[in-house]
This record gives C-alpha cells, structure tokens and sequence, in this order.
C-alpha cells in the first residue's frame, strides 16, 4: 500500500494521494469518548460474571435494513484494540480474526449471563431497530479464550447477508488480572503520556517547566511529576491535578534530576514522559532594574529603582576608568547618586550591584557607556518633534529565523536545530488584492499603514505515525512560518500582543479541524538596550500542541511584550506542527492562519 499527506500553497494546505489501493480505516472512536454516539455502557467497571447492561439510543440506534426483507441480522464483538472494527466479517459463530492480523489479536463474540453466545441474532425489525439487546458478561472471555491483561473494544454490528459490517458501536474497555477462570474491567483506558516541554528552569532548591496532557478517556484525574536524582538516591513527587507549569520544590542544589511526568484516570496510571534533566542552582538575586546615567558638568547622576523579589541591604557602585572613592557603597534605601571628580570629554561605564546576607549575592547591572561634560560648554536652543509612533506587523515571504532543536511530543520525533534563511530579504507577500505589496521595501517600517497580506506555507509530505499514542490514527506534517517582524514606536509604550488562529482545513466538502495545528514560537531577535537604558522585552508565545485542547483554533499567542518593554523591532519565528487525521478523505486540505497585533 503507498499512502502519504502532503501540504502546501497559500495558507496552509493538505492532500492524500493513495497508488491503487484504499487507505485503511482505523477505529471509529473520536478521541476522548469512551463508546459509540447512540451507544450506553454500564456499570463502569467490575469482574467477568458482572453483568453488562448496555444498548442503543435513538436515533443512532438503526441498522440500514432488517432481518426480514433485507437479511441483515446482527451480532457481538470483543476485539483488540488495534482492530480495525469497521472492516470485521462474521458467520455463524461471530466475528473472524482478520487475514494476516498478528499472532494474539483477539477478536471474539461476547455471551449473554446465562452463557448463550450473542452472534447471528435475527431481531433487527423493519425500522433497523435491534430488539432485544441482552445483558452479556465477560465469563467466556476469560484468559482460557485467549484474552489478556491489555486495552480492547466491545461492541455490536449489524451485519449483511455477506457477513460484512454495515453498521456497528464499540466502547473501550481496559482489562486485567487475567487468569483462565477470571478477570477483571474497566470502561475507558489509562492515559497516554504527557510531553515534557524544552528546557527545565533552575532555582534555589527548585526545577520548573510545563507539560501537555495526551487525550485520555475517561480524563486525567491528576499527573505525578517526578525528579529523581542521577547519582542515586530519593526521588521527589510533586501531584497536580492540572497540565501546564509546575514547580518541584526541597531539592538539592548542584544535583542533577531526570524529570518525568506521567497521568491517572479512574482506569489507573498510563506510562511516563519524556525525561527532562535540570540541575538546581542558587541563582543570584534579580539586578536593579530602570538603571540611568545622567552626564553633568565633570559629573553624572546615577538613578535606579530596587530589585523585585528580597529587598538588599544595600548596593556597590563600581566606575570604569576608576576614580577617587570608588567603588561607593550606598543604603538599601537610596535609589540615586551623584559621582563627582569626572573628566569632562572622558567616558565611564558604571555597575551597581545589590547587596544580599551570605550566601545570597545580586546580580550586577551596567549603565553603559557615559561622558561627563567639559567644565566649559556652550548653550543653544533645540527643538525637535517626536512622532507619536505606530504598531505595525510585517511578513516577508521565504525569511526564516534559526530555531532550536525540539524534543520528541506527541506524533513527532526529535528535530535538529534549523539554521536562520540564508536569504534575510525575501520577496514580497501577496495582498488581497491580488498584487505583491508594493511597500516592501520600506519593511520593516511602512511610512503609510499596510493592508492584509499572506506568505504560503508548504509542509511537505506528511507521514504516518508509527509509534506511542497516535500510532496508526494520525499523519504527522511539519513546517515554518515565514518570519513576522513587529515595530512598536509608539510613545504610550502599551506594550503588545501578537496572536495566531487558523480556520478548519478543507477539500470540497472534506473538512477536519484546525485545532489539529501547533506551534512552538520563538522570540529570533528584538532590540537591544539602549543608551539610556531602555531595553525591549518580548516573550515567546506557549508551546500549542496539535490537538491538545483547541489548538490554534482559538487564539494563541505567539509572543507579546509587556507595558513598559514594548518599543522596539521583533523578529518572530515559529515550527508549526500538524497532525491529519487517518480517517480524512483524499484530497488536497488548505486552511488559513492569520496572525494579528494588539
């Protein structure tokens, strides 16, 4: 069989192309339901001899035919959970293992608790409606038959004459302590595991990071991370009951822990995450921040504003070239200090340093280069009018920033590090008008306000996913966006948000969701301090998942910056991350990401 997705054009784009044969289908269960639409399972657990109450609801309830005129009868099912339902045959004595299924795939009718097996039953009415469904048990599906401890899908499918699978429901069930007379369920199956996000976050005694849950039915009820130290040793267990950041406290400081994390539901514990390894360190304490140095006659004033976090018990200001009395010493309370005896004409760069009770030291924060005034100076009048600025998002069509290595997740393996475009100038993006924007070349900052303009994205060719949860439901297709610059001048200095959504993907009448793009943002470059101090701060936007929640279906952010750090230009990158559904027709699929500023 030859089966691949491939993704391109104007927006974002899918196709499936198929050589002369069909690709498989796999289990019909959306994920994240525990049975069938229409179909009722109870109780939600219990050993072989309980009885199962289970049946259909209308108006999911209907076979297409009935036993009567068009000899459809219906029967039961018990099968691994790899097998592909849809696709089962039946004779008399209920559902047959697939040709070529592997050895121990188990696909088995179920019984009635008075031990009559339910296979070929000939009550489908002239409505479709399957009358009557019998309480059944597991009692002859115990480890004798072949059975297990592992994941499975019961179920029941109206059958034609043929023996083929016209219609049928299933529910997941998770079964274990299996012995030849006995075992034990449960609705629904443990978690997959989560995915450790990037690089962990040292503190004091402290590792912090995030990670996202895998889809679970029934949900997570809570998740374990745990760090466990590589030289041997007690590891340390911090439960919550939500994904995202976390922070795992009381550990040792220059101790290296490999972290994992992994999920609970009510059926029990699913398997570890990726490990993540961090070391502890005691980091300085935060420098002053809004550091200025004000040249004077033969002098300048040095201003600041205190750390956050524990207040020091005072600060050292050292001067380069030195002078007389350096380097000065000043209380906790003092936030300014006139150096005097300076050079007129001659340059010093100043670092003051917050002081902090042993072993706690401040880390040091620089003026940058500053030269007092000569004692004599001329005066004059200047005048000089500052714009009120403007917030402006550009994209420049094949310009890529460099992006870091990423870590295996759900549905994708590891990827290297990805250098920046050799070409930093790109071509234009097209307008929707329908011609390249004719203010390219001013980029990055039009001197007139732009209009909506698009870079395509091609993914390449997706492949099927063979490994952990996803195996065998999902293609899996990477990519890059094309780099968005932003340019705040503005005096307010609001700061800024930049988002991204993407619409569902389509071919004709095929559609399937965009929340099954994600992205892993990245902040390529922004301004550097300035000469008064004045530094841009932009943060990178949170890792989205395909298919974890809504995706990029909802708004995301891919980097924003807050009041007070905006002013300034960013370059913005991102590795986006697709996974296409197995059940999705062929067909060339496009959807649209727009991204905005506010």
């Amino acid at each position: 069989m030859v089966s691949s997705r491939t993704i391109g054009g104007i927006g974002l784009a899918v196709a499936l192309v198929a050589a002369g044969v069909v690709a498989p289908r796999v289990n019909a269960l959306p994920p994240g339901t525990p049975s069938s639409p229409g179909m009722f399972v109870a109780p939600g657990s219990g050993t072989d001899t309980t009885p199962i109450t289970w049946g259909l609801t209308a108006p999911d309830d209907r076979c297409p035919g009935d036993t009567t005129t068009d000899g459809v009868r219906w029967s039961t099912f018990l099968a691994s959970v790899f097998v592909d339902t849809a696709t089962l045959t039946y004779n008399a004595s209920g559902p047959i293992v697939p040709p070529g299924a592997p050895v121990g795939t188990v696909v088995q009718p179920l019984s009635s608790t008075g031990g009559v097996a339910q296979v070929s039953l000939s009550t489908v009415d002239t409505t479709g409606v399957i009358a009557p469904i019998i309480d059944v048990n597991l009692d002859a599906n115990t480890g004798a038959s072949g059975v297990s401890d592992g994941a499975y899908q019961l179920g029941i499918a109206c059958v034609s004459p043929t023996g083929d699978t016209v219609r049928h429901w299933q529910a997941l069930v998770t079964i274990s302590g299996v012995t030849a007379t006995s075992l034990d369920w449960s609705l629904g199956t443990v978690p997959g595991a989560p995915v450790l996000s990037g690089a962990l976050t040292p503190g004091d005694g402290t590792l912090s990071g995030s990670f996202s849950a895998s889809l679970s039915t029934p949900p997570q009820t809570g998740y374990q991370v745990t760090a466990t130290p590589q030289g041997g040793g007690a590891a340390t267990t911090l439960s919550t009951s939500t994904a995202g950041g976390f922070v795992i406290t009381g550990l040792v400081n220059g101790t290296t822990y490999d972290v994992a994390v992994s999920a609970t539901n009510s059926v029990g514990t699913g398997l570890s995450s990726n490990t993540v390894s961090g070391t502890p360190t005691l980091l300085p304490r935060p420098p002053v921040s809004s550091l200025s140095a004000s040249p004077g006659t033969e002098q300048v004033v040095l201003g600041w504003t205190a750390p956050s976090g524990p207040a020091p018990i005072g600060y050292t200001i050292d001067v380069t070239p030195a002078v007389a009395g350096a380097p000065f010493s000043v209380g906790a309370a003092s936030t300014s200090l006139l150096i005097p005896g300076l050079t007129g004409g001659s340059v010093y760069d100043f670092t003051i340093t917050p002081l902090h009770t042993a072993p706690f030291v401040g880390a040091p924060r620089s003026s940058g280069p500053v030269a007092a005034f000569a004692q004599q100076i001329g005066t004059g009048g200047i005048e000089v009018l500052r714009p009120v600025g403007a917030l402006v998002l550009t994209q420049r069509c094949g310009v890529y920033g460099a992006l870091p290595e990423e870590l295996p997740s759900a549905g994708f393996p590891a990827v290297p590090a990805l250098p920046a475009s050799v070409d930093q100038v790109g071509t234009a993006p097209s307008t929707d008008l329908g011609f390249a924007d004719p203010v390219f070349a001013e980029y990055p900052y039009p001197a007139v306000p732009t209009y909506p303009t698009r870079c395509g994205v091609d993914m390449g060719t997706a492949r099927l996913v063979t490994t952990g949860g996803f195996a065998g439901a999902y293609f899996a297709a990477s990519g890059r966006l094309n780099q968005i610059s932003v340019v705040d001048t503005r005096d307010v200095d609001p700061g800024f948000t930049v988002n991204g959504t993407v619409t569902d993907f389509v071919s004709g009448g095929q559609v399937f969701a965009g929340s099954l793009l994600g992205w892993s943002p990245v902040v390529t470059d922004d301004s550097d301090a300035s000469f008064d101090g004045y530094d841009q701060l932009v943060i990178a936007g949170a890792v989205v998942g395909p298919g974890v929640a809504s995706g990029l279906a909802s708004a995301r952010a891919l980097a924003f910056a807050p009041a007070g750090r905006g002013l300034g230009i960013a370059s913005l990158d991102a590795r986006l991350k697709l996974l296409i559904p197995v059940t999705a027709d062929a067909g060339t699929y496009t959807a649209t990401v727009t991204i905005t500023t506010i």
